[in-house]
């Protein structure tokens, strides 16, 4: 059965297929615990995805229910002048992080990213912001779930918190996604796929009723519709 962590392990896996330079592409709980910070920065340009929230959810005729889940994906670049590869500067830290800032937002928008999952519907409602002024101690304005707790708490997680660095570009990239969860009823009579919900513009009316055409007793064809067929008529 699909869940939560199975949309972020799909997200991480087609971020690693699409952007190769990346040295770091992982689910962020967990991770950022179990990693030691200056690991996390000597790795960079690096993407790190979460879960903060959920919205709307709409129970479906499958039985099953479309969850809106709240997502956020960080984009961390930090200086690493004495690295042989590493970032020089904040000139070129700065270009590194504006390419794949472009890039990740053109991916997201434009292929309708459903992530490779057929229970998920594309993401909606991206937007990207500027969080390395946490590194300074500026108070952020939270209209909305965004730059909410959650969300400034992770990017606490990765720039380093009460110990902040300041050579470093860090974005929060947030959107909407809504993933179908929970059993199929519908699998058990051969429905491989739920249908997919009619929206509020729908203008779709039921089909009228089949025609059969049938020979009884070898005389001559005769038109049986789907309502006779039901009714026990002709």
């Amino acid at each position: 059965m699909v869940s939560i962590q199975t949309l972020l392990d799909s997200i991480v896996v087609d971020l690693k297929k699409h952007f190769t330079e990346l040295k770091t592409c992982v689910v962020l709980p967990g991770y950022i615990e179990t990693t030691e910070l200056v690991e996390v920065h000597k790795n960079t340009p690096g993407v790190f995805v979460a879960h903060v929230g959920n919205g709307e959810i709409t129970h479906v005729e499958t039985g099953q229910s479309d969850i809106t889940l709240q997502l956020v994906m960080y984009l961390l670049v930090v200086d690493q002048p004495g690295e042989a590869d590493g970032i020089a500067n904040a000139v070129e830290r700065e270009r590194v992080a504006q390419d794949l800032l472009s890039r990740l937002l053109t991916h997201m928008s434009a292929s309708a990213q459903r992530w490779g999952m057929a229970e998920a519907f594309p993401a909606t409602a991206i937007e990207s912001a500027d969080v390395h002024g946490l590194t300074n101690n500026f108070t952020p304005h939270t209209r909305d779930w965004r730059l909410g707790t959650a969300v400034l708490s992770r990017a606490a997680d990765l720039y380093g918190g009460n110990d902040p660095i300041s050579r470093l570009a860090l974005w929060a990239i947030t959107w909407e996604q809504k993933l179908r969860m929970g059993e199929n009823r519908l699998a058990d009579i051969g429905a491989d796929q739920p249908p997919e919900p009619q929206g509020p513009d729908s203008t779709d009316e039921p089909l009228p009723p089949t025609d059969v055409w049938v020979a009884v007793n070898g005389g001559e064809p005769q038109v049986i519709t789907e309502s006779d067929r039901k009714t026990g008529q002709r």
